[in-house]
């Protein structure tokens, strides 16, 4: 009796983990005492004046990036980071550990293509994350990859940043990096809900903004296979890179670097777009800009819902040709979608139906920003179980059918002897 009293309790302190979860990075001198003992997954990074270490990178690239793996330690996972995923995993100083502030220390996520992720929530629960850009210049922000609806943040900044979304459906959720972020802690919140029917409306505000491209010039840079320098200024800084690779008329494709999608363009599509069509911009030290450099080159905004409203800002890159973008499944309210003016100009309207978006170039265009406010109204959800074969153990990582303890499959515990 007393056996089973115990596994009860156990198993409601495992519940109650599962609707709230936390992982405080603002004091990391534990987490950096277990890594100086682990010369195989960890480097020095950096020292301060006394000699005394402030920062470690992770060294240890897994043999298939797209696997979720855990950051290890020692003979298991970094303490600091139990419970969490990472997948996109492809060079040596993925992570950092720091304290080399003394009043806030944090966990870096050094590269846009890793995506951490967080297994096994529920539908409703909140995700919380508060950072900062890994550079003091630079305006960089998390992504809501997977499974998640954007409440607030998730916007570019080089102030700190607090970004809130919800889970769409029980499951795995995925979260991305614009550039390096210094991470200060992740919260989980909710026990999320098992309703299938009438919910309420929800909105979502996806933001592509290309007023400070320095990252992403740095990023270009590495990418001569793709990119190319367009411009150089006088005190020899390149100041815009264009495309070398082409995409078609009858295609649909993302902006590439080397690694992956250029970050700044991360869920746009592009169409008809040849080489030197697609240009980014530094050459005004005040307002960088996205440039479509020519006619009839398309963006393609997917999978957007019927009432979301989406406004551009943009100039036209003339000061005596009116030039614009003509826009499909979006009906106008102000600006001048479908009807180019000379100069600067902020387009707005409303999406007509459920679907993509397309924006087409009637001449060169310098886009500045393109904003999406998106509100779904669910009548009726329909809750589909995919059966899967992936056992985790209650830590959250993915573990052999040989593990022996309380594993996870398909959302429900079982204990595997």
């Amino acid at each position: 009796m007393k056996k089973i009293f115990t596994l009860l309790s156990f198993l409601l302190i495992v519940l109650s983990a599962t609707a709230q979860q936390k992982w405080d990075f603002s004091d990391l001198t534990s987490a950096m005492e277990a890594i100086s003992q682990d010369q195989t997954n960890w480097e020095i990074d950096k020292t301060n004046s006394k000699g005394e270490v402030t920062q470690y990178h992770y060294v240890t690239i897994p043999a298939d990036e797209n696997t979720p793996t855990s950051i290890l330690c020692g003979n298991g996972n970094l303490k600091a980071t139990e419970g969490l995923l990472f997948k996109g995993i492809t060079k040596s100083n993925s992570f950092v550990i720091s304290v080399n502030s003394s009043t806030r220390h944090y966990f870096k996520i050094n590269s846009g293509n890793i995506k951490m992720i967080i297994p096994n929530l529920k539908k409703g629960q909140t995700v919380t994350i508060i950072g900062k850009t890994g550079s003091s210049s630079s305006a960089r922000s998390f992504t809501a990859e997977e499974n998640l609806t954007i409440m607030s943040g998730f916007e570019p900044t080089t102030e700190d940043q607090t970004c809130v979304a919800t889970v769409n459906a029980d499951g795995e959720v995925a979260i991305g990096v614009t550039s390096s972020m210094n991470v200060y802690s992740i919260e989980v919140n909710g026990e999320g809900s098992d309703t299938d029917n009438e919910q309420p409306s929800t909105t979502g505000k996806k933001c592509w903004d290309f007023t400070d491209l320095t990252s992403t010039l740095s990023l270009l840079a590495s990418d001569p296979e793709n990119w190319a320098v367009n411009k150089t200024e006088s005190d020899g800084r390149i100041s815009e890179y264009d495309n070398v690779f082409k995409i078609g008329k009858t295609e649909q494709k993302p902006c590439i670097y080397a690694g992956g999608t250029v970050p700044v363009t991360e869920g746009l599509l592009f169409s008809n777009a040849g080489v030197g069509k697609l240009l980014f911009s530094t050459h005004r030290a005040s307002q960088h800009y996205f440039k479509l450099n020519g006619s009839g080159i398309q963006i393609i905004i997917p999978n957007l819902k019927k009432g979301s409203t989406i406004t551009v800002d943009l100039e036209g890159a003339s000061t005596t040709e009116a030039r614009g973008l003509d826009a499909i499944n979006i009906t106008p309210t102000t600006g001048y979608f479908n009807n180019p003016q000379i100069g600067v100009q902020t387009d707005s309207g409303i999406v007509a139906e459920d679907g993509d978006v397309i924006l087409t170039s009637t001449a060169g265009v310098n886009i500045f920003k393109i904003v999406v406010d998106e509100t779904t109204d669910i009548k009726t959800i329909v809750k589909v179980n995919t059966p899967s074969d992936h056992i985790y153990n209650l830590a959250g990582q993915k573990v052999s059918k040989s593990y022996k303890g309380i594993v996870i499959i398909n959302d429900k515990k079982y204990i595997q002897k």
